[in-house]
């Protein structure tokens, strides 16, 4: 038969919609006194038992071991599952429960785990819910790796032992370093003498990272252990908010604004059909990555973005929002609350407009907790169409999850609302409980302080995707396309230092990979070594579609070739001719792998070359298999442990995304 789905919401393996209906039984037969055969049996009188009620009834109960949920997140989603699995082992009965973050672990003061070690399930539980970024830990994760690192060279094979644990990951399949930190920790943990109680998970966001720590934790029928579980859509939030009258005019934001736009052009030429803005950003308000520079070559520039007026009023209009009423979430109301909704973002007084504006993913498809708020909401006006809405939404007609499917087609709450238009009101505190808030947007910088002094320049591909003749623009890329010369926005430097930095030494020589905006870095690497007379000189492998369409700093890159900045610069077109086999920087970098392997063993001065490679994950992967290729050919015999030694001594970075 088909796979039996397994009700998530139910703290045992019950299957879905699975209901057992008891009846008492009237038709019970008399005691006759006589077996089958005939013969005559004492009729015996069944004594109830007595509890003895001078002895504790909990006496041989064992109580539940105290459980600690730690998180280390960027952009709260690993702290949201640590909050949804303690409120689950609340409903199991555990009542010692620690929610915080990996840096606030008390083993970390305490330097050492100083709980039971009672092999009878005495021992403490810990569940780790992390991201990772370029393989290193979150902010709020820093002196948790320090501690592992620390107590792993001590080769201290006890000093965790007696606690038990779980680890879930969360990341993007796209990145060179997915799953890098959580692996990490969940080795680690195990090597300092704890001891691992269910498999680690994997949460991937290039997907659908809900669904897969849902299928994570789901009851397991072939496991003796029981995991938490969470719900579905979380329908039952119920948050609370209360209107203030005659309230003097206010804005809300996230973060003040600190710095300014000041100058924008355009890279792509009229016929390209795309857009790549060049802009100039007022940084002198922000603190400094470090007491040297305002910021340095490789690092970058974190925007939080707003959505467009037009976006705000069509969500108001569709919903019967008032935009200039202003409101306070109530405090009491946040428990169980999502972290990663606008009820816990927003902290005293806010308009619904700044709600909208400065805080709501708007542009984001609908989270499964606001489908969930929806379909209650349809069912009022139309049930039929509120039961082909859970259809399509949220379980088929074969019990499978639809969300991943739906939001293909419903890919932003203003979809939701075209496609359903039955609906035209929504409840706002259960659409500020339900709503994710934004994140703000890296984007490499692609000056250098040294020559920009208090400004910063940033290269942004305008993401305009169509479907179905519908345009679905990107939050930050078109707000950032669209903002008027002269207006104020948030933003804060992110280091790269020792993940995509220059090397010490400018005598080093650098091979640059980058396509499309992938340059961006590479260009504040350029004008850095513009100013050191010792540097050695840079080879740039560029890939773009067409010469007279995206050749984006053409100009500049032909100047820096001009002074030996640059000794080399192979730019290849993928659209420029059909028929050659040279379309991407892969094939041009086989092209060249003599000279390549050269500056890879000796380069200027005796010294190896360092590799940089900058652009989308599946651009990344295929170079790095050219790299290797190259390797192999001039006599070495394992590409990939080639590539991990660059990598291992720092002369192989990447900057990727997906």
């Amino acid at each position: 038969g088909p796979p039996i789905q397994r009700d998530s919401a139910s703290p045992t393996a019950r299957p879905l919609n699975f209901f057992v209906h008891i009846h008492p039984r009237t038709n019970m037969p008399k005691p006759c006194g006589t077996n089958e055969s005939g013969e005559t049996i004492p009729i015996q009188k069944t004594i109830e038992p007595v509890m003895d009620m001078s002895r504790p009834i909990s006496a041989n109960i064992r109580p539940l071991p105290p459980i600690t949920f730690l998180y280390g997140t960027q952009t709260a989603t690993s702290q949201d599952y640590a909050d949804q699995l303690a409120k689950q082992a609340a409903n199991f009965g555990f009542s010692d429960i620690t929610v915080s973050t990996m840096d606030k672990w008390k083993v970390l003061k305490e330097g050492k785990y100083k709980g039971s070690k009672d092999k009878h399930g005495d021992e403490e539980l810990l569940v780790i819910c992390t991201a990772t970024y370029n393989g290193l830990p979150p902010d709020s994760a820093e002196q948790f790796d320090l501690f592992l690192n620390t107590a792993s060279e001590r080769n201290n094979k006890t000093i965790l032992e007696g606690l038990l644990y779980t680890v879930f990951g969360c990341g993007n399949k796209q990145w060179r370093t997915y799953q890098q930190f959580p692996i990490k920790i969940d080795k680690a943990l195990e090597e300092l003498g704890a001891e691992r109680f269910f498999p680690a998970g994997q949460g991937d966001a290039d997907k659908d990272i809900d669904f897969d720590f849902q299928d994570c934790i789901k009851p397991n029928p072939e496991s003796n252990i029981v995991p938490f579980t969470s719900m579905q859509g979380q329908s039952d939030i119920h948050v609370e908010i209360k209107y203030v009258e005659d309230a003097p005019e206010i804005q809300s934001r996230p973060v003040s604004a600190n710095a300014t736009i000041l100058a924008r052009r355009e890279l792509q030429s009229p016929d390209s059909g795309r857009s790549t803005c060049h802009i100039e950003i007022d940084v002198s308000k922000l603190p400094p990555v470090d007491s040297e520079a305002l910021y340095r070559p490789g690092d970058h520039l974190e925007i939080l973005p707003a959505n467009s007026p037009s976006l705000v009023s069509r969500i108001a209009e569709s919903f019967d929002f008032n935009l200039d009423a202003v409101f306070e979430v109530v405090p009491e109301s946040l428990k169980g609350v999502s972290p990663r909704s606008l009820a816990a973002e927003i902290r005293g007084r806010s308009s619904v407009r700044d709600a909208l504006t400065y805080y709501a993913d708007l542009l984001s498809p609908p989270s499964r907790s606001l489908l969930s708020v929806f379909e209650q909401e349809l069912r009022q006006v139309d049930p039929d169409s509120a039961s082909r809405f859970y259809k399509l939404a949220i379980l088929g007609d074969d019990n499978r999850d639809q969300y991943g499917q739906f939001i293909t087609t419903c890919r932003t709450i203003a979809d939701l609302s075209d496609q359903f238009p039955q609906v035209k009101r929504l409840d706002f505190a259960s659409f500020l409980g339900t709503v994710h808030v934004m994140q703000p947007r890296r984007y490499s910088i692609s000056s250098s302080s040294s020559v920009h002094g208090h400004n910063a320049t940033i290269t942004v591909g305008v993401v305009d995707d169509v479907v179905n003749d519908k345009h679905y623009p990107g939050l930050a890329s078109s707000y950032l396309s669209q903002a008027p010369i002269g207006s104020p926005i948030s933003a804060s430097f992110r280091s790269s230092s020792g993940i995509f930095s220059l090397p010490d030494d400018p005598r080093i020589p650098l091979i640059l990979v980058a396509a499309g905006t992938g340059i961006a870095p590479f260009m504040g690497f350029l004008q850095e070594r513009s100013l050191q007379p010792n540097a050695a000189p840079s080879t740039l492998f560029f890939g773009c579609r067409h010469p007279e369409h995206d050749h984006i700093y053409k100009k500049e890159l032909d100047e820096f070739l001009h002074k030996n900045v640059l000794s080399d610069v192979h730019v290849v077109f993928s659209r420029l001719n059909s028929e050659s086999s040279v379309k991407y920087v892969q094939h041009e970098i086989l092209q060249h792998d003599a000279a390549l392997w050269e500056l890879l063993q000796n380069g200027p001065s005796k010294l190896g070359a360092h590799v940089y490679v900058c652009g989308a994950g599946a651009m990344s992967k295929e170079v790095r298999k050219a790299f290797g290729a190259i390797a192999v050919k001039f006599g070495e015999k394992d590409a990939d442990g080639f590539i991990n030694r660059l990598i291992e001594e720092k002369r192989y970075r990447e900057d990727v995304w997906g």
